[in-house]
């Protein structure tokens, strides 16, 4: 299948319609309208569905944490004194639509996730994703590689306010040194799958660590929703190297179920299967090598791609 006929495809898809899009003709900033205006065709697509089954499995929650509920976000965020930093801030306020209270911003985004899904019809969910720290390879939390991050309790604490439309999803840097208890105690709490966003987070997809993290996972019967291809939104640790999608045969390879974010459908990265010499082997676009994986037979029922984001400009 062809890129832009995948993309095509998405763009019809039911949940598509219980979130209002932004198009090049609305503006560059979002109206924050309160009630959807479903198109015919995003209509037609809930037709046959079960409401009940239809998950949104990649919905971020974020915020300053003045709320005290544990959100981090690095200081140029929260009261940014760079240009590029107010601009950043002001886009994600808009996209979020939390309002112009910065006091008041975890509890603005909360409420705007809560107005969305309830445009959507009964049973439909969305899966609130925490988000952890950078992590070093011996172990450390490095804070000035962070850009945010949303503990997994208060993506707990938030999805069993609204049952009926939210489950959470933990997220577990492999390096911690107890990622394996952390993953354990989230399966207990009810967490649904682990997010990792490896450039941003640090994570080596290929590192003794994260087999380790992989085995856990299989053993737990705990999805890894990861997030593969050029990343735009999150700097953190800046290791965009480690986006490459051929990485996560090292999750397959162990019996992990995995969820590529994206469909991987940003940028390129080196063939290391046409070279293993990643300096000289081919650049190939990412979304070419999600679909390389997508067609091994081996993989059939363990690896999926979530189509979030890929319709955006």
């Amino acid at each position: 299948m062809r890129r832009r006929d995948f993309l095509a495809m998405a763009a019809a898809t039911p949940l598509a319609g219980c979130k209002l899009p932004l198009t090049i003709e609305q503006g560059l900033m979002s109206g924050c309208r309160t009630a959807a205006r479903f198109d015919p065709i995003v209509a037609q697509a809930w037709n046959g569905l079960r409401h009940d089954r239809v998950w949104d499995v990649h919905t971020h929650l974020f915020g300053n944490g003045r709320s005290g509920g544990g959100i981090w976000v690095e200081p140029d965020y929260d009261r940014p004194r760079s240009i590029m930093g107010r601009v950043r801030h002001a886009f994600f306020k808009n996209a979020g639509c939390v309002g112009d209270d910065d006091d008041r911003l975890d509890q603005g985004m909360v409420a705007r996730l809560v107005a969305l899904a309830d445009q959507c019809p009964p049973g439909a969910k969305f899966m609130l994703l925490a988000f952890d720290f950078t992590f070093d390879e011996t172990g450390a939390k490095r804070e000035d590689l962070t850009t945010f991050s949303v503990p997994n309790a208060y993506a707990q604490r938030i999805a069993q306010s609204r049952p009926d439309r939210f489950e959470w999803i933990a997220s577990i840097h492999p390096a911690r040194a107890d990622a394996i208890a952390q993953l354990e105690a989230a399966k207990a709490q009810g967490a649904r799958a682990v997010k990792w966003l490896p450039p941003a987070m640090g994570i080596d997809l290929q590192s003794p660590q994260a087999a380790t993290f992989y085995e856990a996972l299989q053993r737990l019967d705990i999805p890894l929703l990861v997030h593969l291809g050029e990343e735009q939104a999150v700097a953190g640790a800046k290791r965009h190297e480690l986006a490459n999608p051929l990485f996560v045969r090292a999750a397959l390879e162990r019996g992990a179920r995995v969820i590529a974010a994206h469909c991987a459908s940003l940028g390129a990265s080196p063939d290391i299967e046409a070279n293993p010499n990643a300096d000289k082997a081919p650049m190939v676009a990412n979304f070419d090598l999600f679909a390389r994986l997508m067609a091994d037979r081996r993989y059939e029922g363990r690896l999926f791609g979530d189509i979030s984001a890929v319709t955006q400009v």
